[in-house]
């Protein structure tokens, strides 16, 4: 890697970082109360797991702002602020709560990447939905994400009836989107828009449309065993999508040399 990307790379971080509000024992209460919701990162300096997840966070903290959420990013030294690590109930590290202004608050549940922790936020404070209703916009899109499902919901009476429930159990970012146009940005080799629901993927299969009937168990059935790639490397960033899939296939690196072999001869 030459050094003016990695240059680059640190301007892009250390700009994201700065989004994320630092809190102490002081500015904790005030952060809460002044804000409808606060997702909070507890951590510890020392901690590796905490350094790992800090840069994730950071940049997820850009998107959502990007994508208009109201939601204020913070991280917490819990070490060194006990006072204020105890009052949010942070005990290991790292720890993340989504805290709302009616003072209840919510253990966070979802994954370690930047695009996980913007999709956790989101559906749990009700705003899941991402609408593109342009070439421009969804080019600007692409460029961050790489895995989600499109749907037009308009398109079909049925969704109606399900829209709030797909939103608030779908573990996916989702994309409405107003026309077929935009979607050819999206998807360059779609060929069918009758049952204008699928799943894109950064990988080879890049499109997969579900083509089920409209009825909520099938819709999540289908997002729940499409949401992986056919091969996932398993990481400390994608260990909770990979173990709350349904497909439960893994092998080790061992396992992976003897079928490679089997398949040579």
């Amino acid at each position: 890697m030459s050094n003016s990307v990695r240059s680059s790379e640190a301007e892009v971080l250390t700009k994201a970082q700065r989004i994320v509000l630092e809190l102490n024992n002081d500015s904790t209460k005030r952060a809460i109360d002044g804000n409808e919701f606060v997702l909070i990162l507890g951590y510890a300096p020392w901690c590796a797991r905490s350094a790992e997840l800090m840069p994730q966070f950071a940049e997820a903290a850009t998107s959502l702002k990007e994508l208009g959420s109201p939601l204020l990013m913070a991280k917490l030294d819990a070490n060194r602020h006990t006072k204020a690590a105890s009052t949010l109930g942070i005990k290991g590290f790292p720890t993340s709560k989504l805290l709302f202004v009616n003072g209840t608050s919510q253990a966070y549940t979802g994954g370690l990447s930047a695009e996980e922790i913007v999709i956790w936020p989101r559906k749990e404070t009700g705003v899941p939905l991402i609408k593109i209703s342009s070439v421009a916009e969804a080019d600007e899109f692409l460029k961050k994400y790489h895995t989600f499902v499109i749907v037009l919901f308009e398109k079909f009476e049925q969704y109606l009836t399900m829209k709030s429930s797909l939103l608030k159990q779908a573990t996916l970012m989702i994309i409405n989107l107003d026309d077929n146009i935009v979607a050819t940005v999206l998807i360059p080799d779609i060929k069918d828009t009758k049952h204008f629901l699928g799943i894109v993927k950064s990988e080879p299969e890049r499109y997969t449309p579900y083509e089920g009937t409209f009825k909520m168990d099938k819709i999540l059935q289908f997002m729940d065993y499409n949401k992986l790639p056919l091969v996932t490397k398993l990481t400390e960033l994608n260990s909770a999508r990979v173990y709350s899939s349904p497909v439960q296939l893994q092998v080790d690196h061992c396992d992976i040399e003897k079928i490679m072999s089997n398949v040579w001869r």
